[in-house]
Parts: C-alpha cells; structure tokens; sequence
C-alpha cells in the first residue's frame, strides 16, 4: 500500500500521514524538502538553479520511496508541480518537461489524500533552526490548495482521490473518513484487493 498526502503548508499533512503509518503498521516518509525551504535555500540567485534543485528532490524522492515498498508519504508530485507553477519556473528543465515527469511517478501511489485548506490553525514550525520557515499567509495557503487540488483531478483517476471535506478540522474526524474511504474501496475491489483483509 503506497498513500501520498497532498496539500497546501499548514493543512494538517504530516499529522495524519504519521496516524496512517501508525494504524497501518507502514513507514512514514517525510517531505524531505530542505534543499528548497531550508535555512541554505535563500543562497540560490537564479531559476535555473532553483529549478534544479526541485528536480533533484523530485528525484531523491522517488529512490526513497522504491526502496521502501508500501508507505505513507508527506507530500507527493502534486506539491512540487504547484512549487514549480507558483515560482513560474520553465516548462524544460535539464531535458526533463517536468510535468510529464510528475504524472509519470504520480502512478506509484495507491491513493492520494487531499487535505482542505481550511479548519487547521496555522502553527510555525520550532523543532529547530534548520527546519524550514512555514508561510503563515492563508491566501498563499488557499491558492496552493486550489492549484494542488485542481492538478490532483486532471492528473488522478477518481478512485485514487480521497478529498477531506474542508468542514472537517478535527485530526481525529480526518482520519476516521480517510480509514472510511480506504475500507469501502477496498471492499469495492474484491478481485485485487489493495489492503487485504482490511478491518
């Protein structure tokens, strides 16, 4: 089982992909975006540079999550390829159309869940000073999660798409209607059952 959690900063991601972990018994893979918000992003002065940095932890990604097998990760193609749009950065890049690129390794996953913009308090990020600044402005938030959700269902087939309900705030209530929708699809799909016997 392969589950990608996708949505803009500050929408409660790494909360419950670690409770999906932990009920799944499954390791949890970070975001593992550093080289682009970490404290050494700032000394990158041109688009080439930063376009290749987003490549390259497209990539490292990638290698981490075939080596690993079945997983929850924090953040999937989707944040990068909104990272990528927000920057304006060119469709080319060292020979790779990065779009194509991302809906190719978009196919890995089982699921993707979406997490709503709204309903989580914004908290920045203290667990140290090499840990990447978190934007706190909810119209940057709400943008991302347009753009992420938007690209999700042009890119997803319906049934990988598990969209929490903006209405739903509480980590507990997201997790539960994630647990509920992963459980109805797999009894959908008795043939080729993803999870097994799911309970």
């Amino acid at each position: 089982m392969r589950i990608a959690i996708s949505g803009a900063v500050s929408t409660g991601k790494t909360t419950l992909g670690k409770a999906l972990a932990e009920k799944f018994n499954l390791p949890f893979i970070g975001e593992n975006l550093a080289p682009l918000f970490g404290k050494n992003a700032a000394r990158r002065k041109n688009t080439k540079d930063v376009a290749n940095a987003v490549v390259a932890c497209l990539k490292n990604k990638r290698i981490l999550e075939t080596k690993t097998g079945n997983f929850i990760v924090d953040r999937s193609p989707l944040d990068l390829m909104n990272f990528w749009q927000s920057a304006q950065l060119p469709k080319m890049c060292g020979g790779h159309d990065f779009t194509v690129l991302c809906e190719s390794y978009m196919t890995l996953y089982d699921f993707v869940v979406l997490t709503p913009f709204e309903g989580v308090p914004f908290v920045q990020d203290a667990s140290g000073a090499d840990k990447p600044r978190r934007v706190m402005d909810p119209w940057v938030q709400f943008k991302g999660s347009v753009r992420i959700t938007g690209l999700a269902h042009h890119f997803l087939e319906p049934s990988k798409i598990i969209q929490i309900p903006a209405a739903m705030s509480a980590h507990e209530e997201r997790l539960a209607f994630v647990l509920d929708n992963l459980h109805s699809r797999n009894d959908d799909n008795k043939e080729q059952p993803i999870f097994g016997d799911f309970h």
